[in-house]
């Protein structure tokens, strides 16, 4: 699934990725190193009972890819303005927000991690909340730390909404719009993806060169063997 070639042709030092090779062998929870120049393999080794067709959970790295699946649903019509703000899309819960500010939030402010809404890993109350299941009960029951826009707060919550939304906004099933728009595309797909009561998490396990394409994905401008897979 990789053109491979080595270092040497691709304008490497092959004696330092030998030595980014050997430090990584003394790093307990890495599980592979691919190193992909001009678009070729030129390295790749695994670690740690990591394996080629062995899926690992990528975590933070898949809110890269809910935000590429924003990207998909403005491209298809489904969700035509990245101000609009978020309770728009979520009418069950509108009169069960008591901050009158989180009406203020908008896709952009989740896309930029500007909504106000705390880092829930600062607080396990907040983490568990967020994992029970209920996709929606955070935003009315996080507390805001500062006005929507006003300032960057890393949020895992803001990046679960956006796949909640899109899957509103579109409505389809966040997997099956994923599948159609970006994984079938890419010739891909992902490995186990955490779910709670009726949304996917932002929890998304890829083999290493499953990763390693996405990534050359999006150096290539979103173009996958000629296609433009993501705007």
């Amino acid at each position: 699934d990789f053109p491979v070639s080595t270092p040497e042709a691709e304008g490497l030092d092959p004696a330092l990725v030998a030595e980014l090779y050997r430090d990584a062998e003394a790093l307990p929870r890495l599980y592979s190193i691919l190193v992909v120049k001009n678009g070729k393999l030129v390295a790749e080794k695994y670690f740690n009972d990591g394996g080629i067709d062995t899926p690992t959970l990528i975590q933070s790295a898949a809110k890269s890819i809910f935000s590429a699946l924003i990207g998909l649903a403005h491209r298809e019509g489904c969700l035509p303005d990245l101000d609009a703000g978020i309770v728009d899309f979520l009418p069950e819960i509108a009169g069960q927000i008591p901050d009158p500010r989180k009406s203020g939030i908008t896709i952009r402010h989740l896309l930029q991690m500007r909504s106000g809404l705390p880092w829930e890993e600062t607080d396990p109350q907040l983490w568990d909340l967020l994992m029970q299941g209920d996709h929606l009960a955070p935003l009315r029951d996080f507390p805001l730390v500062a006005d929507p826009g006003a300032q960057f707060n890393y949020s895992n919550f803001s990046t679960d909404l956006l796949g909640v939304i899109i899957a509103k906004a579109c409505d389809i099933d966040l997997e099956e719009f994923a599948s159609a728009h970006f994984l079938r595309p890419l010739d891909a797909r992902f490995g186990k993806w955490e779910r709670g009561r009726d949304y996917h998490y932002p929890l998304i396990h890829l083999t290493p060169r499953t990763a390693a394409r996405i990534a050359q994905l999006y150096l290539d401008g979103g173009v996958y063997d000629g296609r433009q897979v993501i705007p």
